[in-house]
């Protein structure tokens, strides 16, 4: 089984982590739906409402997120995905949450690393992409990254 893992090292103007959604793409711009679970080890959620499951539920337009109270600025949130095949794509996308209050618009990462392994026994994540200083749009259910 394979796993990829988010570590979010910054966001834009807020105390914590919060997402709404995570889609990865192959070469000719298909979602490819390889996430079997996801979890944030280490992270706090207020509520089952933020939940990480929220982030490969494939939906768009509701209310849910994902939420890491446990991030402070000069920190990090490692968020983990288990995936139900081996992991091959071209290209991924993180949206912004929900226009609720259980999804505040804020705490959008804009500086993280992506790394991956294809085994659970492998000892090291694979380095696949990192980004900084990358402007969050403001809304919901935007995408970007």
């Amino acid at each position: 089984m394979s796993s990829c893992q988010f570590v979010f090292e910054a966001t834009a103007a807020g105390g914590v982590v919060n997402l709404g959604e995570i889609r990865f793409y192959g070469a000719s711009g298909e979602w490819l739906d390889f996430v079997d679970g996801a979890s944030n080890p280490g992270g706090r959620l207020i509520s089952h409402g933020y939940k990480a499951a929220y982030l490969h539920d494939d939906n768009l337009v509701g209310h849910r997120c994902w939420h890491d109270v446990n991030y402070r600025p000069g920190s990090s949130s490692t968020l983990q995905l288990t995936c139900s095949s081996r992991v091959s794509f071209a290209a991924y996308e993180l949206y912004t949450g929900g226009a609720d209050g259980l999804c505040p618009a804020s705490g959008y990462p804009t500086a993280w690393r992506l790394q991956c392994k294809q085994n659970a026994s492998d000892a090291l994540w694979a380095p696949l992409d990192a980004r900084e200083n990358v402007s969050a749009p403001a809304g919901p259910h935007r995408s970007y990254g």
